[in-house]
């Protein structure tokens, strides 16, 4: 009688195969993990750049026809019903608009995001803007710029960027409010969507 059957596998070619296919799952896994996460953040890289895009635009398409604007520290404590101007401001790193008789505003971006407007006295109808998004979700923490000057041509009566009320009023600062020969409210609160 034969005690050695040589149909199978020993012990030592399984245990061969076994780490091998575990070598093989872990790097498998491994690019599967590197692969999410780098669609991950660049998702995330995304969406900061789309909100930074967003306000850009909102600022390029509603500011430009103002036909009174000025800059501000920072936004009114209270919002008047009675109030009908725009107002762009940044707080706690979100944007917010608020239309014209209206006592609250709606968010227009949803990440961190840092504004910044000013004037020159050289060039009195013309806004400055930077538009800062931060990226604090990877560990990137990468930064995206928009920096931007807005020709308005709409200002009456020869007035100037900050001509009107004078209280408060600064050359910089991150709440812009103004008057605009669009009324066009449902299109201000579209971008939010």
């Amino acid at each position: 009688m034969n005690l050695h059957n040589n149909k199978g596998f020993t012990v030592v070619e399984l245990l061969s195969a076994l780490v091998i296919l575990l070598i093989v799952v872990t790097l498998g896994y491994q690019t599967f993990a590197y692969v999410y996460s780098s669609y991950d953040r660049n998702e995330e890289s995304w969406i900061v750049q789309q909100d930074v895009r967003k306000v850009s635009d909102w600022i390029d398409k509603n500011a430009q026809t103002a036909y009174i604007l000025e800059i501000y520290a920072a936004k009114p404590a209270a919002f008047d019903a009675a109030d009908e101007y725009y107002y762009l401001y940044n707080e706690a790193g979100k944007v917010y608009i608020r239309n014209p008789k209206e006592t609250s505003a709606v968010h227009l971006s949803g990440e961190t995001i840092d504004t910044v407007f000013s004037f020159d006295a050289g060039e009195p109808n013309a806004l400055h803007y930077d538009i800062v998004g931060k990226d604090l979700k990877t560990a990137l923490n990468e930064v995206y710029t928009v920096e931007g000057t807005l020709l308005i041509l709409n200002l009456t009566n020869g007035k100037k960027i900050n001509e009107g009320d004078p209280a408060g009023i600064m050359t910089s600062g991150k709440c812009i409010r103004f008057k605009s020969t669009a009324d066009n409210y449902m299109d201000m609160y579209n971008y939010n969507k």
